[in-house]
């Protein structure tokens, strides 16, 4: 028995157990299992243990994926998508999440090469007009990144390691590059290092205390993450302080 389907089989059995205690029928009781975040070899592991409900986010950009995943599975041959999901009134069923489902979840050829997914959008994108929202499942260009602290120190950590514990698919699976961390009112020390890194710039262990609480005000005050000049800026702004204050 996988870990999966051992974990599975105990949460049920503690159900079972809560429901005999106070005297209701267990099979009055369902059990949503939470699939955000966790690869889809782990949902499709825990499906063929027994699991049939999943709670996933943005639900109401997958039901068109959804539906057209059971007609696909039910005997139909072809599936009537569109890049990026155009299309008029509620818009069609995007090719990228699904052709990902189809290879990543149910192991099935389509013939399509993922890792040109997001080429192919953004090519879509700028030739309709049409902008792909940040988020946009598989090919939003904020999809891979964090800007809260804890994820941004849980990933500096797991990145090398093994990256799939904080993603549900390899980025590199569909042509993205790797996460990124942003710097803004939510973020951690570990977001000040890596920026400081990625500019070149260097503040001793005070100073990178007193960045962060600036970047957290100027985000604030700004109603968004900061970009690369704004921080180099604070960075200045730090080191001038610092100067005076000696």
């Amino acid at each position: 028995m996988t870990t999966i389907s051992a974990n599975l089989q105990a949460v049920i059995a503690r159900i079972e157990a809560a429901a005999r205690q106070f005297g209701r029928n267990p099979d009055d009781i369902s059990l949503l299992a939470v699939s955000k975040t966790w690869p889809a070899a782990d949902v499709h592991e825990a499906a063929l243990a027994g699991q049939k409900s999943f709670g996933e986010n943005y639900v109401q950009e997958g039901a068109d994926k959804a539906t057209t995943l059971a007609a696909l599975k039910e005997g139909a041959s072809v599936a009537h998508v569109t890049v990026n999901g155009l299309g008029e009134r509620a818009g069609s069923c995007p090719l990228e999440p699904l052709a990902l489902s189809l290879e990543a979840l149910y192991g099935q050829s389509t013939g399509i090469v993922l890792n040109k997914l997001t080429e192919l959008s953004k090519l879509v994108e700028e030739l309709s007009r049409f902008p792909v929202p940040p988020i946009k499942p598989v090919v939003g260009n904020k999809l891979f990144g964090w800007e809260t602290g804890l994820p941004s120190s849980l990933w500096t950590n797991a990145k090398t390691e093994n990256p799939l514990i904080m993603l549900p698919y390899h980025y590199s699976l569909t042509g993205r590059e790797e996460p990124v961390l942003y710097i803004g009112k939510k973020s951690g020390k570990d977001n000040v290092k890596y920026w400081l890194a990625k500019t070149g710039l260097s503040l001793d262990d005070e100073g990178e205390k007193t960045l962060l609480q600036k970047v957290k005000d100027l985000s604030i005050s700004l109603k968004r993450d900061l970009n690369e000049d704004e921080f180099r800026g604070l960075v200045s702004r730090v080191k001038e302080e610092s100067a005076c204050n000696q």
